[in-house]
């Protein structure tokens, strides 16, 4: 099941719409409606328009909670702006200009979409995800109670909404930019890494995916097997800097087969290097 906003408001800019053109570090106008391809560095990659409390610039937050501003402002969404709909997650890379009454958003007009690969490459290219990842049993299970250390690199760029990355202590130590070394998961006979488990894995955004505004971030081990949770999920209010991503990402097997590593990580910035 998926997600459509209902749009109130008649086609065409109105006179107080603002010059959007400088909201992203590169804009598209090929298609309907521009569509930023890369966004700013640092903690604000998308710089929308602020000031306007009745009429104001914004996103859907993660799982569609709320509505939030430019100037981070939590608005609630009138149940008729976002209804379930089939196959339609289109909240999830749109910028809105919304019509707010007694603090609600009571319809929002899209004014400009952001790629898939924009917003996985601002929140997480060529960052680390670290942290643990469960052990294989002897039977093939994998075991909750015990743990490795691991570490992820993920790539620059995204491309056709993924963004690939390899567990980088796979077969060699590593070390973190803090200066902890991580040994060889493949050191261990519990090595998580096998029956189709491997050192590549990718990113994926997955809005709604059970049900409406299920938001999930997707670790994708193939097409058929993955992990995944919720936490780590960036919207585009979280590219504009106001809907952060949580401290650490429960990641849990999901797909066929149903056995698999779960993993509980953490995003930092830096190098890996050797031990």
């Amino acid at each position: 099941m998926g997600v459509t906003l209902a749009l109130a408001l008649a086609a065409g800019c109105r006179s107080d719409d603002a010059d959007l053109s400088h909201t992203c570090a590169q804009m598209t106008t090929s298609g309907k409606l521009p569509t930023c391809t890369a966004l700013y560095d640092g903690s604000v990659g998308l710089k929308l328009p602020t000031g306007n409390a009745k009429r104001p610039y914004g996103a859907v937050s993660r799982s569609g909670e709320w509505f939030i501003t430019a100037d981070g402002v939590k608005l609630r969404l009138k149940p008729q702006v976002a209804r379930p709909e089939v196959h339609d997650t289109g909240y999830a890379t749109t910028v809105y200009r919304a019509e707010v009454d007694d603090d609600v958003a009571t319809a929002l007009t899209p004014r400009l979409t952001v790629s898939e690969d924009a917003i996985l490459d601002h929140t997480f290219g060529d960052k680390i995800l670290f942290g643990q990842i469960s052990v294989r049993s002897a039977d093939g299970s994998y075991d909750l109670d015990h743990w490795q250390p691991v570490a992820i690199q993920l790539n620059g760029h995204a491309a056709k909404g993924e963004l690939g990355g390899t567990i980088a202590n796979a077969d060699t130590a590593v070390k973190l930019p803090s200066g902890k070394c991580l040994p060889a998961l493949d050191r261990s006979s519990a090595n998580p890494l096998a029956d189709g488990f491997t050192r590549a894995v990718s990113l994926v955004r997955v809005p709604s995916m059970h049900v409406s505004f299920d938001d999930e971030l997707v670790l994708q081990w193939n097409d058929s097997s993955s992990g995944m949770g919720n936490t780590f999920y960036p919207s585009v209010a979280t590219a504009m800097g106001r809907d952060p991503i949580s401290r650490r990402w429960d990641v849990v097997q999901h797909g066929n087969p149903v056995s698999g590593p779960s993993l509980k990580l953490r995003l930092t910035t830096g190098h890996l290097s050797s031990c």
